[in-house]
Formats: structure tokens, sequence, C-alpha cells
């Protein structure tokens, strides 16, 4: 949806000329939200969610849409992987605008909480010896899996840029850079 929305405003406000490459070009997402000043379309469909199941909570308990709500069909589910429910969106959104952390959230977190201890750790403890340790291997065929390095690797880079290795060694900085990336939900996408 965020992208249609994008799309529409690009056609709205048109290309902007680019005096250093002499020549026109179209508006980055960043500059697209700098001078729309607008919410997303996704954050007015989540608020308004959240505004109407606030609404259907302080129903008295024998109305129909609070019963239909909590309603439970009785059936089995379906094979697979079970269906998105609206009660499932309303939770997520809670987290998103509330501002607790989600899982993702967490596991990124705490892998690089966890990285930054075993940085700052002597050389000969296990833990980092297990970290930097090469088994001598082949690789197999295809696509190379992604490593746990890899991972810590993104999502230091998302949450102190370019130079966050530097920042490891330093507990206390580590410390609020972490706890920055949490208050502001720098990690909030999803992990591929």
């Amino acid at each position: 949806m965020n992208v249609f929305e994008r799309k529409v405003y690009r056609r709205i406000l048109g290309p902007v000329h680019d005096n250093e490459k002499e020549n026109w070009r179209i508006l980055t997402n960043k500059e697209v939200y700098t001078v729309v000043k607008k919410p997303t379309i996704t954050e007015i469909i989540r608020l308004n969610r959240l505004r109407w199941f606030g609404h259907v909570q302080r129903m008295e308990e024998n109305r129909i849409l609070k019963r239909v709500l909590y309603m439970n069909l009785g059936t089995t589910g379906l094979r697979g992987r079970p269906r998105n429910r609206w009660q499932n969106g309303v939770r997520e959104d809670g987290i998103i605008v509330g501002g607790e952390p989600t899982i993702t959230e967490t596991i990124r977190l705490n892998r690089l909480r966890w990285f930054g201890h075993v940085q700052r750790v002597e050389e000969n403890r296990i833990s980092k010896r297990v970290l930097y340790m090469n088994l001598e291997t082949r690789r197999l065929r295809g696509r190379p899996r992604n490593r746990w390095q890899n991972g810590v690797r993104e999502d230091g880079r998302i949450v102190g840029g370019e130079g966050w290795q530097e920042e490891v060694y330093n507990g206390e900085e580590w410390k609020k850079l972490l706890r920055t990336a949490r208050n502001r939900h720098i990690l909030h996408m999803p992990m591929e």
C-alpha cells in the first residue's frame, strides 16, 4: 500500500531538477514524506483499526459487534500456516503504536547486545573463540546460507551507521545506542 501511495505522491509532485548532476530525477521516499508531511496510509489504517477496537471494547457485553469480535465458530483450522486474523493485526498495531518492541526487534536487539558483550571479553574466552572459529569445510552448492555474523553486521549498520563497530568496545556507548534503537523502533522491519 505504501508503494502505491508514494507512486501517487510522486506523480503529483513530479520530478525535481538535480543541480549537481544537471538532470531531472524522481523524489526519494524520504523526500516524498518530508514534502507531504502526512502519516502514511498504513499508519492511518493502524490508528483507525485501534480506534475502532477501543470503541468495540467499551460497548456493553450484549452488543452484536462485541459478541461477533469474540465469537468462536468451533471449526478446525485449515492445514498450513494460520491465516492472519483481524485480532492479530490489532495486537501488532498496539505494539507498534504503544511502543512495545516486536519479536523481531527483540531478537535483533538481543543479538546485538550479545555481540557487544562477546567483543568486550578477553580473547581466550570460549564464546569469543567460537564466534571467530573457522571450520575448514567445503561450501555447499547454491546460494550461501545466511550466517549469524551477517545478521549482526546488517543490524549494526542499521543501528549505528557505518562506524558502528568502534562503538562496540565502549560498553556504555553501546548500551546507549541499543536503547535509542529500541525507543525509536529503528530495527522494526522484517528479517530476511
